[in-house]
């Protein structure tokens, strides 16, 4: 968060020097957190569910697999019907670099957090290479054999993005 604080102050005053106008500023409401808190009410409602549900399904694994896939097409969908052009997208040098700073500083935090953890390299780095993606990353890590790491991938993914949601808009 730091790094993108920093990034986002330097890029700031490069675009106000070059353009000198003042940057525009989202006004806080309930609406902008609406997100966050439908993101964590959901994610609470599957732990009660799943608590309460403790019986094994023996086909989960292909119900998860096939509710990606959907996941990646709505995605998709949502960027073909919202225009989004992906050479638009990946001409943007602000976003560019809003993106190299963050897959650094997440890296960075994964070689960190598995030294000070004791954990191997590879652990560390696995459990931070979701970039906020809760819905993918600790599934796969607990498919790979390590529930533990998908747990925290996934709480730790599920709060950078509530984290997101609430901190943008300022």
């Amino acid at each position: 968060m730091a790094a993108l604080y920093l990034s986002g102050r330097m890029l700031d005053k490069a675009h106000r020097s070059r353009s000198q106008s003042a940057a525009q500023t989202i006004p806080f409401n309930w609406q902008n957190l609406s997100g966050a808190l439908q993101t964590v009410g959901w994610t609470f409602a599957g732990g009660v569910a799943g608590y309460l549900l403790q019986q094994p399904l023996h086909f989960i694994d292909q119900i998860i697999i096939w509710l990606l896939y959907l996941l990646l097409f709505l995605v998709g969908r949502q960027l073909y019907l919202g225009n989004y052009r992906l050479r638009k997208l990946f001409l943007n040098p602000q976003g560019l670099i809003i993106a190299a700073v963050t897959i650094i500083s997440t890296l960075l935090a994964g070689l960190t957090g598995a030294w000070a953890l004791g954990l191997e390299v590879r652990e560390g780095l696995a459990v931070v290479s979701g970039f906020g993606w809760y819905s993918l990353t600790g599934i796969l890590l607990t498919g790979m054999g390590s529930p533990v790491l998908g747990t925290t991938a996934f709480l730790l993914d599920l709060g950078r993005e509530v984290a997101a949601l609430i901190l943008i808009p300022f």
